[in-house]
């Protein structure tokens, strides 16, 4: 049924000779058909365009898929869980920040390839909204 209507929504577009971005489409279709809760979407497609390991792990707090809890020993968990090999899906740099008592501390960060971030997103526990994004996206061929 779902199918018929966007069909007929394709076609009301196509009749009326408007011109719409693939991002705008995929809001709309979403919007009057699915109703799933995409408000990421123009920051998701920012960052899943690169082709570089660019993606900070903060981003998976942010997205609700780990709480970080044990720090960037829960997002190595996630590395290890995926099979995620270093400097192909992702890269690890120490970073050294001054310390408030004036000493210096060390920490790692660890930054995603889109890829990478992409199956952790769908692989959640947390949340299924991204697989139900990535899903609604596939289903019109709109892989980014």
């Amino acid at each position: 049924m779902v199918d018929i209507e966007i069909n007929k929504f394709n076609n009301d577009l196509i009749e009326q000779q408007q011109t719409i971005n693939i991002i705008d489409y995929v809001k709309e279709v979403n919007n009057r058909y699915y109703q799933i809760d995409i408000k990421f979407i123009d920051e998701f497609i920012e960052l899943v365009n690169k082709d570089d390991c660019c993606i900070h792990h903060n981003l998976l707090q942010k997205y609700g898929i780990s709480k970080l809890k044990g720090g960037t020993a829960d997002i190595r968990k996630i590395l290890i869980q995926n099979k995620f090999e270093e400097n192909k899906d992702y890269t690890l740099r120490h970073v050294s920040e001054s310390a408030p008592s004036g000493g210096c501390t060390h920490k790692i960060e660890y930054y995603l390839h889109p890829t990478s971030f992409k199956i952790c997103l769908i692989r959640s526990k947390n949340t299924q909204i991204y697989a139900r994004y990535y899903l609604l996206l596939e289903i019109w061929n709109f892989v980014y």
